[in-house]
């Protein structure tokens, strides 16, 4: 549904895009452990391989530069 928005992020606003949506993704892991899980369609383990997804993500960008 999101076409390639990743890339597309990362090539208008270089790196920073990327340590936005890791950053926000770290807040949520820190609001999951804390028990502040007040949306329920995302788990902890949902959050951690989306961390994992973006990194990997912003490698094969920076590659492909």
């Amino acid at each position: 549904d999101y076409g390639n928005s990743f890339d597309e992020s990362l090539d208008e606003d270089g790196l920073i895009a990327a340590k936005v949506r890791i950053g926000d993704k770290y807040k949520r892991f820190g609001n999951l452990i804390r028990k502040e899980n007040k949306v329920s369609d995302e788990s902890l383990e949902d959050t951690l391989l989306d961390m994992a997804n973006y990194a990997i993500m912003t490698v094969m960008w920076m590659r492909g530069k």
